[in-house]
């Protein structure tokens, strides 16, 4: 099940997803990578169109700020996945009988080959 919550205010609409993004591409703006987070907390103001966030580092270390909704980018344009790889040409199957053919004919004639062998012994005795 996918989620999706938007925040509609004065005729503004923000979703969590952006919210998180730009937060996040904040924090790496600032040199702070994802990896080094332990939690964020994001504060949204509406009434004020401000953006609060704290992000704890996992070293114990604070990482607050305060964003403008106005400065946000728009991340409502729908990201353009590149087209699936199409997987190789299978090489062309070769029929059934040939598959076959040769392994049942090398069977038949090492039992015939066996079958003269042992022939030809009961009669020697």
């Amino acid at each position: 099940m996918k989620t999706m919550i938007e925040v509609q205010y004065n005729g503004n609409n923000v979703t969590d997803k952006d919210l998180d993004k730009y937060v996040k591409e904040t924090l790496k703006s600032e040199g702070v990578k994802t990896t080094d987070v332990d939690t964020l907390n994001i504060y949204y103001v509406p009434e004020s169109e401000k953006l609060f966030y704290v992000a704890n580092k996992k070293d114990g270390e604070n990482v607050n700020g305060e964003l403008n909704i106005a400065d946000m980018p728009d991340y409502s344009v729908a990201a353009t996945k590149a087209p699936a790889k199409k997987a190789a040409p299978k090489a062309a199957a070769k029929p059934a009988a040939e598959k076959k053919a040769p392994a049942k004919t090398a069977a038949k004639e090492t039992k015939t080959t066996a079958k003269k062998a042992t022939a030809k012994k009961t009669t020697k005795k």
